[in-house]
Parts: C-alpha cells; sequence; structure tokens
C-alpha cells in the first residue's frame, strides 16, 4: 500500500459511516442458531459474489449487472440453511413499520424494504434440526442494531459456526488509509476449510495483523489446542459476509470489491470454495467519501488499493471470529474465554 493504514475507531463494520449491525440467537436446548442483520441509514449500492459450491441465498438477482435495484436497505444472515432464509422477512417486516425501504405506492405502508441475505448450515447443531431461524429472528436482530461495535464471536449467525471443526463465528475488522477512505468487513466462519497454518499453529490470517489488534489472541490460546484431523469436520458449511467502503462506488465497482473480498478468504481459510462451502460476499458503498481528482487509470489503481484493504478486513475478521469463539459440544476453541 501506497498510503498509512490503521485500524478504525471500533475496528469492526461499524466505522463505515452510514452501517449499524445487531445479533439474536438462541441457546437454549434444542436450538443453536441464530441471525445477523446489516443495516444501512440509506440505500446503498452494492453487489454480491457467490463462489462456494452449495449457496443459499436471497435477493441475490436484485443485485445482478443492469438491474433497475437503486440500493438495499439491510442484510440478513443467519444459520438454519435453507430455513434460515426467513430471517430476512422478519427484517422486511420491521423495516416497513419503521418507514424504510423502497417506495411503491402513496400510502404510508407501501413500502419494500430491499433486503438481500444468505445463510450458513448448522442444523441441529443444539439438538433438532426443527429448531431453526424464523423471520422472529430477523425482527429481533433489527431490534439489536447499533452503531457500536460489532459484538463477535460465539453471537448471531455464527452461534453455531465452526471452521474446519473449530469453533467459528462473527468475526468483524476495518481499515483507514490516510486519505480517509475507510473499509470494513463482517464475515460468519463456518467453513470446511482450516484456518490454522499446521505448521506454525496460528490462524493463516495472523500475517494480516494491523496495531497489534490479535496480541489478546496470542495470550489466551489454549495451550492444548491442536487443529482436528479432517475426519470429524462437517461436510456442510459456508462462509458469508459483507466488506463495506465509505468510498462513492458504482454497481460495477462494488462488484470488483465482492470479487475481491474472496481473496481474503482464501488466503485465510484452506482449502475454501469448495463442493462443501456456499461461500458469499456482498459489498456494498455507502458514499460518504468521493475520490477526488482520480480518473481513469487513476481511479483504477487506487480503488484496487482499498480493495486490497477490503480483502486484508476479511481475512482480520476470520481470525476475530474464531479468536473470540467459544467451544460447544465438543468443539474446540482455539482461545481461552476472557477471565
Amino acid at each position: 500500500m501506497t498510503e498509512l493504514v490503521h485500524l478504525g475507531a471500533t475496528n469492526s463494520l461499524t466505522d463505515v459511516e452510514g452501517i449499524s449491525v445487531g445479533h439474536f440467537e438462541r441457546l437454549d436446548a434444542p436450538w443453536r442458531t441464530g441471525a445477523t442483520v446489516v443495516v444501512f441509514d440509506r440505500p446503498s449500492v452494492a453487489a454480491v459474489e457467490v463462489r462456494g459450491g452449495g449457496p443459499g441465498t436471497r435477493e441475490t438477482d436484485v443485485l445482478a449487472h443492469g438491474g433497475a435495484n437503486s440500493g438495499i436497505d439491510a442484510l440478513a444472515f443467519a444459520g438454519s440453511s435453507a430455513y434460515g432464509l426467513d430471517v430476512a422477512g422478519g427484517v422486511m417486516r420491521a423495516m416497513q413499520r419503521d418507514g424504510r425501504g423502497l417506495r411503491v405506492g402513496p400510502r404510508d405502508d407501501d413500502i419494500v424494504p430491499i433486503v438481500p441475505g444468505a445463510i450458513i448450515f448448522d442444523l441441529g447443531r443444539g439438538g433438532s434440526s426443527r429448531a431453526t431461524a424464523d423471520s422472529s429472528f430477523g425482527e429481533a436482530a433489527y431490534a439489536a442494531t447499533s452503531l457500536g461495535a460489532v459484538p463477535q464471536g460465539s453471537v448471531g449467525a455464527g452461534v453455531g459456526a465452526q471452521c474446519g471443526g473449530v469453533a467459528g463465528g462473527v468475526g468483524s475488522a476495518s481499515a483507514i488509509s490516510s486519505s480517509g477512505a475507510m473499509v470494513a468487513a463482517l464475515v460468519v466462519v463456518n467453513s470446511f476449510g482450516s484456518a490454522f497454518n499446521p505448521k506454525s499453529g496460528l490462524p493463516w490470517g495472523v500475517e494480516f495483523e494491523l496495531d497489534g489488534e490479535f496480541e489478546d489472541y496470542l495470550l489466551r490460546r489454549d495451550a492444548k489446542f491442536s487443529a482436528p484431523s479432517r475426519r470429524p469436520i462437517s461436510t456442510l458449511n459456508t462462509v458469508v459476509g459483507v466488506v463495506a467502503s465509505n468510498l462513492a462506488l458504482t454497481s460495477n465497482e462494488c462488484k470488483r470489491m465482492a470479487v475481491v473480498a474472496h481473496d481474503g478468504l482464501a488466503r485465510s481459510v484452506r482449502p475454501a470454495h469448495t463442493f462443501f462451502d456456499g461461500d458469499t460476499f456482498f459489498a456494498a458503498s455507502t458514499g460518504r467519501k468521493d475520490l477526488l481528482a482520480a480518473e481513469g487509470l487513476e481511479r483504477l489503481l487506487a480503488l484496487s488499493e482499498v480493495f486490497e484493504l477490503a480483502s486484508e478486513a476479511v481475512a482480520r475478521a476470520i481470525v476475530h471470529g474464531i479468536g473470540q469463539a467459544r467451544a460447544f459440544d465438543g468443539v474446540p476453541a482455539w482461545c481461552l474465554p476472557k477471565t
């Protein structure tokens, strides 16, 4: 990078102005699933890139090139496999009551919020495959949205997540350049592949650390921990997430940022994009800042550097997701809980 880069204020997705995040989960038996909602304070330009072999998504076609959509209002991530796609409907109902969304008629309730979503597989991890996230999870997660630091680890859509047989979860990270370009990622880490380098025993993503952000994990890592063999690892997984920037981007530029976000996944989880994953990344622009005086090749070069920051934010978010996750039902955690 040609610019100095540092952590954002909270080192999470909400460092991008105009974004709030909320979680809701159930852990009472036989439940172990949840939802995470990302809300934009105004319709935001967005795109999506699906690389996994078994995705579960909702409203991704609305983000296709050439579509009439003017922007998304929120994103819904959930556990419960395809059942969790109902979560987005709950977010829509809650936003409709708040008068937020695409206006389609003259009445107060003539509103259709645009809420794409994606799910991970965590069925039965609390005891029953009938204990699934539904629209009520979406309403509750929406009600819990905050502009503050994003809670991470075993929360929301990541409460039942595993990462290569290790406890996974929700992770987030941000970075800001000296020119004021802000990028951030939120990832639900639930992968077939492992996040750990077998030689060092550390996550692959630690090489992208900014400002000592992983020091606490290195202090709390479980001395008895070792990444499990392939045998006990689930073959039904999926990593989903979003990268966002305060820069004013076109839909095509968001598409490129979504593509590059998958590079961060491939750097920090190996293997990635398998037949057993539904890896999906959204990208969004809140449009608070312009790339001043940047045109043609100069703009493309500047954007390439920003998108690389987004890719690294994904890798860093994955480390945070597993670093803050808690062990459950025989699934080990990398780090010991804070005392």
